[in-house]
């Protein structure tokens, strides 16, 4: 991971203290100006000519230090330890940026103070030291809140996000890491910082189209400026990227072309690495080879000690794809003695993993086990879950490989453990990316008074009561998975121990594995049966709570709670009948989903046509499609048929245009129509179903409310046309 760092640090960041470079009456002007100069040209060679910037930041520290100027003192040791992090001088980096931060408190300077913390706390990143690194990022974010520095809060948040996800606390990764598309968004800037950064994020391509869009305008302004310009570089650079990441290679080596002349024309560093990727993803491996030689080249004549292990690291990959193993080997120690050198503890387990890949491929399984197991240890020992599982697969496929297949299913055991538990953590990531967006969109409502606001605080209210009730059902399913986990382990444990007896079982093993499969079965679908039974008893729960209300907006809102639930637990109940856990007969559920809910809410007989063939629909999608016919549903049950004299209420489900049908019809009357004040709770999560299964939605009122939604076929697809 902190090869992609490194990228990040050229542009993310933080700025000198201008504060620490204003005069002081107490000492000679030209003394200051000389040593305001020094630091300023270091900081704008730094990309260009790294040894030159730490000459001329060194020169400032040592004329700083002769001054009787704590505002230049600050300045010099801060701009000297930044250069140290480039380098991966770790330890005196943290050493000059404690010296700067005493004179920061000196002068009561927030700004210095937020700088320097930010600074240690990426020098702690890098070395994975995360405690520390959060601690020193939450000092900044409260230095920089406090002089409202909206930019650097900005970069901070993204920061701790990328150590929240290191350590796998994904809620907390995500509630930070989505501050960087907000300032992709507010800042159009000409580097790719934000935008590496915000692939942790896991943004949509639109995203990407966006920065392509935003690069090419950049270049084209850029060019009626200067032919040449730092600015331009990074705006071709910038192209480059975005066409790698929406999948056009070919467009990012032209980019990259330009941006690769511009350096030349400055005499800065090529971005050679990503020009390298670009030449991989085509397969035009020696090329990306050639890429990554001229890296290692300008990196050892101008650049950092990073920047070649980087550099080292990205040839060896290549090398490795084109099966040179003994040129992988080579450059994959290099980048593990540099990256050992500077303390980079999640970058030497991933090189660790790396060359117990190429091992594996030689067959040389007991040096690639070495490797693993040291590569477990130390991301074990830092606390980077994500290293650690894939230590284990790697160390899972090794051992499969040599036939050690006892010792592989142990090792697979415990992989799936920490899998499951990364994907459960996955759950809450969703989770809080769903309130989070909930809470972008009602930031944008313009509130023009007091009854607004008052308003919009009982929608809020209202909203966090239905993610309570979520989150419960979410949590009694989570300790379900727990009990089938346990049967599945002790299964597991006794199957481990008869591996122990003769080949000459394993056709008895086998008739054991056919059975706990069934047993399995049977558990799963007695899970099912239990969360029904549970959403079956939150439903009662509900209608106690009911009745017991006077209010007729929050009965309102306690029995469309109910019927979402019930919509929810109909779907388990047709799972556990069904001979398949893992489809369900759409059709016969929304015909029971239907009659249900005329029995409870409608005032007149209504005629239903149900208009459904054999899908394909998995469980999580099923609940969504169950919970957008229940909104629909219910709304022209309630309201539509005042005065109809024939009242229908159509579901259909067809192929159109490539796309998977969704339709939802009544012929009520047009009364109870008004997308003027459809701001209700049930038709924005009808929206944002929508938009999480990427759901084109079109509402027609022309002979009563056709509401007809598209998908994808990879969403829910038609089997058969017949039941």
């Amino acid at each position: 991971m902190l090869k992609h760092f490194y990228f990040l640090a050229l542009v993310l960041s933080f700025p000198i203290n201008a504060t620490a470079l204003s005069f002081n009456s107490q000492i000679p002007k030209k003394d200051s100006l000389q040593v305001m100069y020094l630091l300023d040209t270091a900081y704008s060679v730094k990309e260009i000519d790294y040894k030159k910037a730490v000459s001329l930041s060194l020169k400032a520290l040592d004329r700083a230090q002769g001054l009787n100027s704590p505002y230049l003192k600050q300045a010099t040791l801060y701009t000297a330890a930044m250069l140290n992090w480039y380098n991966g001088e770790h330890k005196l980096g943290l050493k000059r940026c404690q010296e700067s931060i005493k004179y920061s408190a000196q002068l009561k300077d927030t700004f210095g103070l937020a700088n320097n913390s930010a600074m240690m706390g990426l020098i702690n990143l890098y070395t994975s030291d995360y405690d520390s690194s959060l601690y020193y990022f939450n000092n900044a974010l409260t230095y920089y809140t406090a002089i409202k520095d909206t930019t650097q809060i900005l970069k901070s948040r993204g920061f701790m996000g990328l150590v929240y996800d290191q350590q796998a606390d994904f809620v907390k990764a995500k509630e930070n890491l989505l501050a960087t598309v907000v300032l992709k968004r507010q800042h159009n800037t000409y580097n790719w910082s934000v935008l590496r950064l915000s692939d942790q994020v896991g943004v949509s391509s639109k995203y990407y189209e966006e920065s392509l869009k935003n690069a090419k305008e950049n270049v084209e302004k850029l060019l009626k400026e200067s032919p040449v310009s730092m600015n331009l570089r990074n705006a071709y650079h910038n192209e480059g990227m975005a066409y790698l990441k929406l999948g056009f290679a070919d467009s990012a080596l032209v980019a990259f072309k330009y941006s690769a002349n511009t350096s030349i024309a400055l005499g800065a560093d090529v971005f050679w690495v990503d020009y390298a990727e670009a030449y991989a993803k085509l397969g035009l491996l020696d090329s990306a080879i050639w890429c990554n030689i001229n890296a290692i080249s300008e990196a050892t004549i101008n650049g950092t000690q990073i920047g070649l292990a980087n550099a080292y690291e990205v040839l060896a990959d290549a090398y490795t794809a084109k099966a040179d193993y003994k040129n992988a080997l080579s450059s994959y120690q290099k980048a593990l003695f540099m990256q050992s050198k500077m303390n980079h503890k999640n970058s030497r387990a991933n090189i660790l993993r790396y060359i117990a890949g190429v091992f594996l491929k030689e067959h040389h399984y007991q040096k690639a086990l070495v490797y693993t197991d040291s590569s477990e240890a130390l991301a074990r020992k830092i606390g980077a879950r994500h290293a650690i599982a894939r230590a284990l697969k790697t160390k899972f496929l090794i051992l499969s490989d040599k036939g050690d297949y006892k010792q592989a299913l142990e090792v697979k055991l415990l992989y799936d453990i920490l899998i499951d538990s990364l994907q459960k953590g996955k759950v809450q990531l969703d989770l809080a990316k769903l309130d989070l967006y909930n809470e972008v969109e009602l930031n944008k409502l313009e509130i023009s008074d007091l009854n607004k606001q008052k308003k919009l605080a009982e929608a809020k209210a209202k909203n966090k009561n239905l993610v309570i009730i979520l989150i419960v059902i979410v949590a009694i399913f989570i300790v379900l998975l727990l009990v089938l986990n346990f049967y599945r382990t002790q299964k597991l444990l006794s199957l481990n121990k008869k591996l122990n007896a003769q080949q000459q079982l394993i056709g008895t093993q086998n008739q054991e594995l056919s059975k706990s499969n069934k047993e399995k079965e049977l558990l799963l679908g007695e899970i099912h049966h239990r969360v029904k039974n549970n959403l079956q008893t939150i439903t009662s729960l509900l209608s106690i709570q009911q009745r017991k209300l006077k209010d007729s907006d929050s009965i309102k809102v306690l029995e469309d709670s109910k019927n979402r639930v019930m919509a929810m637990g109909l779907i388990h109940q047709h799972l556990y009948q069904n001979t398949s856990f893992a489809e369900i007969n759409f059709k016969n559920y929304t015909k029971e989903l239907i009659q249900v809910l005329i029995s409870t809410n409608a005032y007149c007989a209504i005629d239903v046509k149900c208009r459904i063939p054999l899908l394909k629909i998995d469980l999580d999608n099923a609940i969504f499609f169950g919970l957008i016919i229940n909104e629909l549903a219910i709304n022209s049950i309630k309201h539509a048929y005042k005065g109809v004299l024939k009242p229908l209420l159509e579901v259909s489900i067809f192929e159109e245009n490539n796309k998977t049908a969704l339709l939802v019809k009544d012929n009520g009357n047009k009364e109870h129509i008004d997308f003027d004040k459809s701001n209700s709770f049930g038709w924005k999560m009808v929206n944002n179903i929508c938009d999480k299964l990427e759901g084109q939605l079109f509402a027609d009122i022309t002979s009563g409310l056709s509401v007809k939604i598209l998908f994808n076929k990879s969403i829910i697809a038609i089997k058969s046309t017949t039941d």
